[in-house]
């Protein structure tokens, strides 16, 4: 700790012997610790004087219908499953196979009837216009 009245100082010492005690720092770690125990059921007894909000609380997925508010129901349905890394995978090597069969075959689309023309079939056709 740190005080005004001067003391010799040891040129071979690396650091000030007086700077800081541990046992403040014990101190203070337990004090972190006994305040953040403390502080659990100190919140979950405001929780409970100041009440729950309006429609309960809910922890994870609220069951279809029932909403937090009251006022706000979810549609049936509204909890998707997500998607894991396998089928991630497997619908985008889907995907690539349609893209692929897409870019590469020719036809006509019946809905705006416009012509589809593979990529290799186009390549060959410009180079023809442009003399190569």
């Amino acid at each position: 700790m740190h005080t005004s009245e001067r003391k010799p100082v040891d040129p071979n010492a690396r650091y000030e012997k007086e700077d800081i005690t541990m046992g403040a720092v014990k101190k203070g770690i337990i004090g972190f610790f006994a305040f953040t125990i403390a502080m659990y059921p100190a919140t979950w007894l405001i929780g409970k004087l100041i009440g729950e909000p309006q429609g309960g609380f809910h922890f994870g997925a609220p069951e279809a219908g029932v909403g937090v508010h009251p006022n706000r129901r979810l549609p049936e349905g509204a909890n998707p499953l997500l998607q894991d890394n396998v089928t991630a995978t497997s619908d985008m090597r889907n995907m690539r196979i349609e893209e692929r069969e897409h870019l590469n075959s020719e036809g006509v689309d019946p809905k705006t009837g416009k012509r589809r023309v593979s990529i290799q079939s186009a390549i060959e056709a410009e180079a023809q216009r442009n003399g190569g």
